[in-house]
């Protein structure tokens, strides 16, 4: 990607960055005949490219073909979509397309062990010429869940075992790290209809 600060006056900033993106097969999608759209990951946390296409969105791309040896170069206009770190949006210029890219990302999910309970859909959407998704993910329990959670390890789980309830989580303590583990088990093993993620275990 090429990017670059073309403002008025001498400045640190002025002049041009090229920065490299990668990512599986398939991270670059084309959302219609004029678009296209790839994630951004965390880089060298200098935001380069994003302070410049802020400033001014003219950009250029270089596609290399390392298999035939080839490129391709395009230009055009870059916009940033901000979706806040627990969030997505899928964009399509058809709601079978923006569909089909849900079903795409819900398997990548799955591969990598994340439950789909903790994602939230919105229904699709029209946007100008084009169809949108947005998705965020589950951040912590509310209080009922916790409730629920803290009820079953009670009821089920072993004995010595204390529960609870801090804000968005709920905090068990137990003198035997095997307990601990069980519960863990047992959680996994329940019939939840909100997913359940374990931190802080030590």
């Amino acid at each position: 990607v090429a990017s670059g600060y073309r403002g008025e006056g001498v400045s640190p900033t002025f002049g041009m960055d090229a920065s490299h993106r990668g990512g599986d097969p398939g991270f670059v999608s084309i959302e219609s005949d004029t678009r296209l759209m790839f994630p951004d990951y965390a880089g060298n946390n200098h935001f380069n490219t994003i302070g410049n296409l802020l400033l001014d969105p003219r950009a250029g791309l270089l596609f290399v073909d390392f298999v035939a040896g080839s490129l391709l170069q395009l230009t055009g206009r870059a916009s940033i979509e901000w979706n806040g770190e627990l969030g997505v949006e899928l964009t399509a210029n058809t709601e079978e397309r923006v569909n089909a890219a849900l079903e795409v990302f819900r398997d990548k999910l799955v591969k990598r062990k994340i439950s789909l309970k903790s994602l939230e859909v919105d229904e699709p959407r029209l946007s100008g010429k084009e169809t949108k998704i947005s998705a965020r993910f589950q951040a912590g329990i509310s209080q009922e869940q916790a409730k629920k959670l803290g009820k079953l390890i009670r009821d089920e789980g072993p004995k010595g075992v204390k529960v609870q309830i801090q804000g968005d989580e709920l905090r068990v303590s137990s003198k035997s790290r095997d307990q601990l583990q069980d519960v863990q088990a047992l959680l996994r093993e329940a019939d939840l209809d909100f997913a359940v993620q374990f931190v802080n275990y030590r």
